[in-house]
């Protein structure tokens, strides 16, 4: 019973962070969809600088700065997410690094959806990465499946984020 409790509890948490947006299968049509911006830009554009403040870091469901909000359960801040190299190819860092960039690109409304593929990259690592501490997935070795997912959904969201899907160029 008190897994069942937990499940529903992640599952309520997971979608009271999904923004309103939440319409993958929305397309563009020849225009763009917006753009996007990397994990390197929002790391240096928080309210720790060094770059000036943007306001993509402040949560549309909660009008509040998200750097220091706990990121899902870790025990690691947003911004300290941001700044932690993957020591020895820490899949969990690798991911939430990307999920991040992707989730303020799309929270700041600089993307007013995400495309099908990137929706459930995001939406399965949102999953993943509340479930999976990052000692558990740095424990895991070479081809382990886990890892293996973690980087894969990591290479979709970077993908996104570099601006490399048609529709959803860089921001210049």
């Amino acid at each position: 019973m008190k897994k069942w409790i937990a499940l529903s509890m992640l599952v309520v948490i997971v979608l009271s962070l999904v923004p309103v947006s939440a319409t993958p299968a929305l397309a563009c049509g020849e225009e763009e969809c917006g753009c996007t911006l990397t994990q390197g830009y929002w790391k240096t554009h928080s309210k720790y600088g060094p770059a000036p403040y943007d306001a993509g870091w402040i949560s549309s469901a909660y009008g509040e700065d998200m750097a220091d909000w706990d990121y899902r359960g870790s025990g690691y801040t947003f911004y300290q997410v941001l700044n932690s190299p993957p020591k020895g190819g820490n899949a969990w860092f690798i991911l939430a690094a990307q999920h991040i960039a992707t989730q303020l690109t799309w929270d700041s409304g600089r993307v007013s959806f995400l495309p099908g593929g990137v929706y459930d990259a995001w939406f399965e690592a949102e999953t993943l990465l509340a479930t999976y501490s990052p000692d558990a997935i740095g424990a895991l070795k070479g081809n382990d499946p886990v890892r293996k997912r973690f980087l894969e959904l990591a290479g979709i969201l970077d993908n996104f984020n570099n601006g490399n899907v048609p529709g959803y160029p860089h921001c210049s």
